[in-house]
């Protein structure tokens, strides 16, 4: 089964794939691709487990993912594209750029049909760094998956949007987040989250700043766990760092129209470079 995706604005422009995060679908994107679609030809995907992608719940980790994604870039015939992720979805770009498409690439076996130009990558983490972290983590997310398994989603989602990581949502942003999602099914998203469990992914740092093309780290000014990775890559040549004013973890619902001119600005500056 192919993953679930919409597209809009014109086939002729710049392809901008785009990933969403854990929980989320190719809607949370909406209001960005609103403001994209006049200069950008955007590709929104629904991720294995979620939205219209839920019956794609056996991935066996990133490797599957980005071969998913390149189905779709075969399928409607894009060749050369930009790709942005946030949170999960972000990893999950960071893994095409930095493993999946370097492997495709040097593999006689699987030619390079589709070449990426440029990533951007929004409140990710682009990995742990020691065994110790790795373990944490791993029983973190599993904790998580077994109650995604077993518990009434609603429960699970409460719980979910009150991690520290979301702490800048108010209880009103909080309740329509658990009301959005309320339509996934847990054992779905519980199977997502171990295959690209974080415990799981290489670790980026080296791999993002050695990349032959721009890269853009968007993270928010409340969300102090990101904004401190973010400034582990100031002094990376290959990087841009944008930090966002008034927003938390998940930057391009809070600011939308910032988001966006980030981006169009971002890539403009690019290109005009090369």
């Amino acid at each position: 089964m192919t993953l679930a995706f919409c597209t809009e604005g014109d086939p002729r422009n710049p392809a901008l794939i785009l990933l969403h995060g854990f929980l989320g679908n190719t809607e949370d994107w909406s209001r960005v691709v609103s403001l994209l679609k006049q200069q950008f030809f955007c590709v929104s995907v629904d991720l294995p487990g979620h939205g219209g992608s839920a019956g794609v719940s056996a991935v066996s980790g990133f490797d599957d993912c980005c071969a998913q994604i390149d189905t779709i870039l075969k399928a409607i015939g894009v060749h050369t594209f930009w790709l942005a992720g946030y949170s999960m979805g972000g990893r999950v770009a960071m893994h095409y750029a930095c493993r999946y498409r370097v492997g495709q690439t040097a593999s006689c076996e699987a030619p390079d049909t589709v070449q990426l130009s440029g990533l951007i990558v929004e409140s990710a983490h682009p990995g742990l760094q020691d065994e110790p972290s790795r373990q944490a983590r791993k029983e973190h997310d599993y904790h998580w998956a077994e109650r995604f398994r077993r518990e009434p989603l609603e429960v699970v989602l409460h719980d979910w949007y009150r991690q520290p990581v979301f702490a800048d949502l108010s209880p009103e942003d909080r309740q329509v987040m658990v009301d959005q999602r309320l339509s996934n099914e847990g054992g779905a998203l519980a199977d997502m989250l171990e295959a690209t469990s974080l415990s799981r992914q290489v670790c980026f740092y080296d791999a993002l700043c050695r990349l032959p093309f721009p890269v853009l780290y968007i993270c928010g000014e409340r969300d102090l766990k990101f904004q401190a990775i973010g400034q582990l890559f100031d002094e990376c040549p290959t990087m841009n760092v944008h930090l966002q004013e008034k927003a938390g973890h998940k930057v391009h619902h809070a600011c939308p129209t910032v988001y966006a001119d980030t981006i169009l600005s971002f890539y403009s500056s690019m290109t005009e470079r090369n």
